[in-house]
């Protein structure tokens, strides 16, 4: 017997911005602060999100539109005083 169907590949999800910048978000929320998010840029089947964390950190990070892989493209830890 021989069954056959239909069936969506795991890897293909289609990510929107929204959900992209959500991701993000999630990502890096902390204690210290809100994430913000600063500018989304689509290119080459990726959004590229730059995001910050006020004083503490910004980076950006690439969200692939069709796997939902995040990578971690660039981030810094700026200087902040505690009062």
């Amino acid at each position: 017997m021989m069954v056959m169907g239909c069936s969506t590949s795991a890897d293909s999800i289609n990510v929107t911005e929204e959900i992209a910048v959500d991701m993000v978000k999630e990502e890096h929320t902390r204690d210290e602060g809100d994430v913000e998010i600063v500018s989304v840029l689509d290119r080459d089947g990726k959004y590229l999100i730059h995001w910050e964390i006020d004083p503490i950190m910004e980076g950006m990070d690439s969200i692939d539109q069709t796997t939902g892989k995040l990578k971690h493209v660039e981030s810094s830890v700026g200087t902040c005083e505690w009062k």
